[in-house]
């Protein structure tokens, strides 16, 4: 009996601890994302984190809100970009879960590792068995787990 084994696509999802980092550092999270160990060759932006990026970029003037709106400037521009790699998909979130419940869910339904800046999520996903990359302090790269 030979048993069909579904093609596994490396893929990310990343939050949005992970894109703000980025910016702020100036680093481009895509080719960080493409060119870590794990070959990724999709990258999955939830919109619970373009949701966040929105609620943060609409809190005034601080530091913090210019860089969620950099962020959401720069994700119109690679969606447009690079459409192959780069998609916004819709994740359901029960009004009881946080975004990182839905996050860590979704890479656990779809075998993906998860991008993040957050040390807490980033605990929890590598005790749930998930890989993850995370950004080095001052460099253009990423660490796996």
């Amino acid at each position: 009996m030979i048993t069909m084994c579904k093609k596994r696509e490396n893929s990310a999802v990343v939050d949005t601890s992970a894109i703000m980092y980025f910016l702020e550092k100036k680093i481009d999270l895509l080719d960080a994302i493409l060119s870590s160990d794990f070959e990724i060759s999709k990258i999955y932006i939830p919109d619970l984190v373009l949701g966040e990026l929105k609620l943060i970029a609409s809190k005034g003037m601080s530091r913090r809100a210019r860089l969620a709106r950099i962020a959401l400037n720069y994700l119109e521009k690679i969606l447009v970009k690079r459409e192959e790699n780069v998609k916004v998909i819709q994740i359901k979130c029960p009004e009881m879960e946080s975004v990182d419940d839905a996050i860590l869910s979704w890479a656990q339904d779809n075998n993906a590792v998860i991008v993040t800046a957050d040390i807490k999520l980033k605990n929890r996903a590598l005790k749930s068995g998930l890989k993850v990359l995370v950004p080095l302090s001052s460099k253009s790269k990423l660490r796996e787990f």
